[in-house]
């Protein structure tokens, strides 16, 4: 009897992790590639600016998928906040992308793959992609030397791969954003998004602006009164440069204060520096908004400092060293 007891419990043993898979939902397994940046063909020519234009980086792109093409609007390099030939600050390059179909398993994830062709031999970066506005960072390898930055040599091509949760995907409008946030550039070959086969690209968003955040600065200017500047991020999901105004107020302890500023906004990701009234030495509250012809943006409010005004003077003086005698 014993022994055929011992012989079911084996079975059930045996068969128990079969029994209760069956009852578990199935995990998405089949990924796609739902949207690419260049042609992973370890290269850079077939990006913009690329294999050689590094010195002609001026704009941190918006790429828009559906729209926007490759060669012309993603650059081959990605500087970081230590190259001050790029102005020694950190570069959002942002995507932009429309879904029209969202069918994911609850433990679904997607991937972002950063297929990079080469880094800063001394300061490699640290790169940062975020979905939707979060965030994983990696460090990558050390390159070779700087040939390929300057005449398409070759390079030590890598991957960085960074997994989210399909849950932070939503209908309509997403964004991927990639910065290199420590240290020195990178190389694209190309930038892949992978999904769940359950999600469909949707046609490309319409042309939009938006003001993303509003920074105090320590700056001050006198035109022709006493001003504060105030930097305004702006997203511009756009083909073409359009003439815009910066329309807002300035309050402190129930005193308030309107101002417009005209722009030029461009696409992509920029900053405009806007001069607010200075009412008081008080903390104040500005509030800003985009008007463009036929769109009248949300409003953004930010505290502001009273910050310090400095006086700097200027004495001439002469010196005439004839040298030493004993």
């Amino acid at each position: 009897m014993a022994s055929k007891w011992a012989k079911q419990a084996a079975r059930w043993i045996l068969f128990a992790p079969l029994l209760l898979a069956g009852t578990q939902p199935l995990k998405e397994s089949n990924q796609v590639c739902l949207w690419q940046i260049g042609q992973a063909d370890s290269k850079t020519s077939d990006l913009a600016l690329g294999p050689n234009g590094y010195a002609k980086f001026s704009a941190d792109p918006l790429f828009i998928v559906g729209r926007s093409k490759a060669h012309a609007m993603w650059p081959y390099v990605h500087p970081g906040p230590s190259d001050t030939w790029a102005g020694g600050r950190v570069h959002p390059f942002t995507v932009l992308f429309n879904i029209g179909e969202l069918q994911t398993a609850p433990k679904a994830t997607v991937e972002v793959r950063v297929l990079a062709y080469d880094s800063h031999s001394q300061q490699p970066p640290r790169v940062e992609v975020a979905l939707n506005g979060q965030g994983k960072a990696l460090q990558t390898a050390k390159g070779p030397g700087d040939n390929s930055i300057r005449s398409g040599g070759p390079g030590r091509p890598s991957r960085l791969s960074f997994t989210f949760p399909a849950s932070q995907l939503r209908p309509g409008t997403n964004t991927v954003e990639v910065r290199g946030i420590v240290g020195s550039w990178f190389l694209y070959d190309a930038v892949q998004f992978f999904t769940p086969a359950g999600v469909r690209l949707a046609a490309s968003p319409p042309a939009f602006y938006q003001i993303e955040r509003v920074e105090d600065t320590v700056l001050r200017r006198r035109t022709p009164g006493p001003t504060q500047v105030v930097r305004v991020h702006v997203l511009a999901a756009a083909d073409q440069a359009a003439s815009a105004v910066l329309v807002g107020s300035v309050e402190s302890f129930g005193v308030k204060q309107g101002f417009t500023q005209s722009a030029s906004v461009r696409p992509g990701n920029q900053a405009l520096d806007l001069d607010v009234p200075r009412l008081s030495g008080w903390p104040a509250t500005v509030h800003v908004r985009l008007r463009l012809p036929g769109q009248e943006g949300t409003t953004v409010s930010a505290p502001i400092q009273p910050h310090r005004a400095w006086s700097a003077y200027l004495v001439p003086h002469s010196h005439v060293d004839i040298g030493y005698t004993d």
